[in-house]
């Protein structure tokens, strides 16, 4: 948790990206965490937020090719309502996970989709569907397929939000 940017506290009218947006691109600035319960400053540097054709992306939108850019693999958009990525150590770091993730990282939720209903949210770390690991998003989507054909009605995914426990959520394949 981000409790101070720069020595100025988080509030509801002064939220990180609010604090950290009116830093100047390529400042260092502490931020001052409570990870595990305890309280601990980390000196980052403010970078250009990523323009909304990167970020879509990094979403699954298509493939980077840019120069000095990470190529970011296109990504199927629909299973359940979300769409993924491979865990990567960058990408686990910045959702706030070990580096060494195993797992699908969740890019985008579908507000309508039973997914969002469920808590699940951009950054999620899809370890497994039915049991089953999973470190792509065609295994995911052939899960749900699986399921599907079974006649099952639900999917079970176990999911890990940042440095917390994994926990199960059952997430519905009836269509809305």
């Amino acid at each position: 948790m981000i409790v101070k940017v720069n020595g100025q506290q988080v509030t509801p009218d002064q939220t990180v990206s609010y604090l950290i947006a009116n830093s100047p691109v390529g400042s260092k600035i502490p931020l001052e965490i409570i990870r595990g319960g305890r309280r601990a400053t980390v000196v980052v540097t403010v970078a250009q937020r990523p323009t909304e054709e990167a970020l879509a992306r990094l979403s699954g939108g298509g493939t980077s090719t840019a120069p000095g850019s990470a190529v970011v693999p296109e990504a199927p958009q629909r299973a359940l309502g979300l769409s993924l990525t491979p865990a990567t150590p960058d990408l686990a770091r910045a959702a706030n996970l070990p580096a060494s993730a195993r797992g699908v990282i969740i890019t985008a939720v579908d507000p309508n989709a039973n997914a969002a209903e469920q808590g699940l949210q951009r950054g999620d770390l899809i370890v497994s569907v039915n049991n089953q690991p999973v470190s792509t998003p065609a295994q995911v989507i052939a899960a749900v397929d699986a399921a599907r054909k079974a006649g099952r009605t639900s999917v079970l995914l176990l999911v890990q939000r940042g440095t917390t426990p994994a926990v199960f959520v059952a997430v519905s394949l009836t269509a809305r």
